[in-house]
């Protein structure tokens, strides 16, 4: 941000005013209606605004420029009203260039760059970060060190947020129960590729587990790029991907004895602006869709490819947690199974849910304050990458 800056100034040219940075970053021309409605200097410390934005639209606080002068920190502007305002160049370079974590939308190969972090250095000042940056990133991470203790997950998600408490309690046991299982989770069997929750409005953003003991054999936990293998079906099948993205799938979660009902309708395929936002895939919890959907036979084959394409090998990264392990994902993009293992194992993870805007909110704040993100991306140089396109790096 400073180096834009340096040589910044600004002048009113045709009603607008415009910012020469004096490099090679394009000259912004910014209307002054906006700039009041979006005067910091009368906002507070931590950017809540002081003045109702319908005052400035029905032009009770003026937007007419009628003095401008450009300094070496930033623009101050008089209104015709007789208000004074100050910009920053620091924050009207953030409004030019606002910096963000580019995504990278991975597939199996992404098995040899893992983003793997030990407890202690996520227990320093700046290993919190280091996570969130991770999953903004990769949408994965995992920790080793923890410990094999009941309810250290608990004391991990509250370090990184607030566990987030759902009718399976604030942590939940996943272990095999045999004919006392409610859910195919607390079996033995093989879970496909799935997003969890998908019937809570609104659903947690961020899901983990930590291994206490594993099986001798099998029982590896499965993690595929949603973002990933939706692009690859727009690829394969344009159809397919405006079906699953333009229709919302009801979800749907009952216990009767408990009196809960839970529903959500969202499309598998949530997009924003064109850009993927969110993956909701849930074979288990999938609710029925309209019998008169017009392309309904259509819809489920279109359902039906993306179910196989996130379950193949080629999208597909597998990992044997070992006591002590945990693994922390996006639950709104990156989908987990498990593959079989044998009844009775000692196999046991806990499990916990947090908010996805305390993730979020971790990465927004270091790049505000100018920090550098990019010391914590895995290198992939030496990794057979797929020609990716989206927000990826």
């Amino acid at each position: 941000m400073e180096g834009l800056a340096k040589f910044a100034r600004a002048s009113l040219k045709c009603g607008k005013v415009s910012i020469n940075w004096g490099s090679t970053a394009p000259v912004m021309e910014l209307k002054p209606f906006w700039l009041r409605l979006h005067d910091p200097s009368s906002s507070t410390k931590n950017q809540q605004r002081l003045f109702e934005m319908s005052k400035v639209i029905d032009g009770t606080l003026s937007s007419e420029v009628t003095n401008l002068t450009s300094g070496s920190d930033g623009v101050c502007i008089k209104w015709s009203d007789g208000a004074k305002s100050y910009y920053d160049w620091n924050w009207l370079a953030k409004q030019a260039k606002p910096k963000e974590v580019h995504q990278h939308f991975w597939d199996g190969s992404f098995q040899q760059k893992l983003p793997w972090m030990e407890y202690d250095a996520f227990s320093t000042s700046s290993g919190k970060l280091q996570l969130c940056t991770y999953l903004q990133r990769y949408g994965l991470a995992f920790l080793r060190g923890l410990g094999a203790g009941e309810g250290t997950i608990r004391k991990v998600g509250n370090e990184i947020g607030h566990i987030r408490v759902t009718n399976y309690g604030d942590i939940f046991d996943v272990k095999d129960e045999g004919v006392n299982a409610t859910n195919l989770a607390f079996t033995n069997q093989r879970i496909s590729a799935h997003t969890d929750n998908p019937y809570r409005d609104p659903f947690p953003g961020i899901q983990m587990l930590h291994c206490l003991s594993c099986a001798e054999a099998g029982g590896a936990t499965l993690f595929t790029d949603g973002f990933r293998v939706a692009e690859e079906l727009k690829t394969l099948d344009g159809d397919a991907f405006r079906l699953l993205s333009g229709i919302s799938h009801p979800f749907e979660y009952r216990d009767p004895d408990a009196a809960v009902l839970l529903q959500a309708s969202v499309p598998v395929i949530k997009l924003q602006n064109g850009n993927i936002q969110r993956i909701t895939f849930n074979n288990r919890s999938a609710a029925p869709l309209s019998p008169e959907l017009p392309e309904l036979e259509a819809y489920y084959r279109a359902w039906a490819l993306f179910d196989r394409l996130a379950n193949s090998g080629a999208f597909t990264v597998r990992i044997e947690l070992k006591p002590g392990d945990l693994a922390i994902w996006s639950n709104g993009r990156v989908m987990h199974g498990r593959e079989a293992y044998e009844r009775g194992a000692p196999r046991h993870l806990q499990g916990a849910y947090l908010d996805g805007d305390e993730i979020n909110s971790t990465v927004a704040a270091a790049l505000a304050d100018g920090e550098d993100l990019e010391k914590f991306f895995c290198d992939f140089s030496e990794v057979e990458a797929l020609s990716l396109t989206g927000k990826n790096a």
